[in-house]
């Protein structure tokens, strides 16, 4: 429904208060891309994994602009991929 967002994941850290730093170094780093959009932190038990803190961002109003800025960033070398929440 309409209430689903589009979001970009472009990291993940095992430390929820590097959370914001790896967001700001990436923003830094892409800020075409990334300057627009806000942080979104999305915490991820992974069983023996421990838990993850996804770093993405959003949101966007349709599924091509969100594939937009992760094939910009992969085109950098930078990992993204599109998720839905």
């Amino acid at each position: 429904g309409l209430s689903r967002r589009r979001l970009v994941q472009v990291s993940a850290v095992q430390n929820k208060a590097s959370v914001v730093g790896e967001w700001q170094r990436l923003r830094g780093r892409f800020p075409e891309y990334l300057s627009p959009l806000r942080l979104v932190i999305d915490e991820a038990k992974l069983g023996d994994k421990g838990v993850f803190y996804r770093v993405q961002a959003g949101a966007f109003g349709s599924q091509a602009g969100a594939s937009e800025v992760c094939d910009g960033l992969i085109s950098r070398g930078q990992a993204c991929f599109v998720v839905v929440r």
